[in-house]
């Protein structure tokens, strides 16, 4: 049994740093910053520099206590499919991803994260080749049992694995930082023509470095969408993202969640 505990929690720590690790592209911020002024709603945001349009739409962002994202993470070879929701001012956080690799998709991965504990939720194939990737994990008729235990229950997770995975998400789900990032793109900014997304009239917003946030010209000077580009190495990651701004959403543990210990003592007694 210790063999077989010690692979389950590797198998937890591969899975949530790795999950981290992808979506921490998300996150185009560095540095701090305050923007100042109050939003505006409506009227004359059009008619403003394309930098104070940013800064109100920043400030806007960071007052909200929900967001929504629906988006995905592309780069050579890869895309993530995302839909993530998040309350508390990035506190509590649940989504859902799908991993495309070619003509593979690896998915969909449901989680919810809550402060200091992580909850996932994935069907055979993923665990199966998250198990296959995994340092030291069994094989074999017991690598099958370990699948068939952890397929389509909600798996709770602690301690470093948990924050690591929840830290990636940091960039898109706490307001916040999210407004950070949007201030922080550098480049020369400019404004586009109005026009219609999602049914909602906005001003693109473009920095020469390669990033648009769509802002709406109703009611508070909310970024509606953001899409960007963005190198990190050699490697050119694209960003597509919806956001919107959920009333009264509720983030809660998942019901019947099985820790890691109880799959061990399951296997124990198989």
């Amino acid at each position: 049994m210790p063999h077989r505990s010690g692979s389950l929690a590797r198998l937890a720590g591969t899975l949530a740093v790795t999950a981290a690790g992808a979506v921490a592209l998300g996150g185009w911020g560095g540095g701090a910053s305050r923007p100042g002024g109050l939003a505006t709603r409506g009227g004359g945001l059009a008619s403003l520099p394309a930098g104070r349009v940013l800064t109100l739409s920043a400030e806007a962002l960071a007052r909200q206590p929900s967001l929504a994202f629906a988006g995905s993470i592309s780069e050579t070879g890869e895309r993530i499919v995302f839909r993530l929701r998040s309350t508390d001012r990035g506190r509590k956080v649940a989504g859902q991803l799908i991993v495309h690799t070619g003509d593979r998709a690896v998915g969909p991965v449901s989680f919810v994260a809550l402060p200091g504990v992580l909850y996932l939720e994935a069907a055979a194939p993923y665990w199966r080749a998250t198990l296959s990737k995994t340092p030291g994990a069994p094989s074999g008729s017991v690598a099958t049992s370990v699948v068939a235990r952890l397929a389509g229950r909600w798996i709770e997770i602690t301690g470093k694995s948990a924050s690591e995975f929840t830290s990636g998400f940091a960039g898109l789900t706490e307001a916040g930082k999210f407004a950070q990032s949007m201030l922080h793109g550098g480049g020369t900014l400019a404004k586009g023509p109005e026009h219609i997304v999602r049914d909602r009239r906005v001003l693109p917003i473009t920095s020469s470095k390669g990033a648009t946030v769509f802002v709406a010209l109703s009611g508070e000077p909310l970024p509606v969408e953001f899409v960007g580009t963005r190198s990190l190495g050699s490697r050119a990651v694209h960003v597509a993202v919806a956001v919107a701004y959920p009333r009264n959403l509720v983030i809660a543990a998942p019901k019947g969640a099985l820790t890691l210990a109880q799959i061990v003592l399951s296997l124990a007694g198989a």
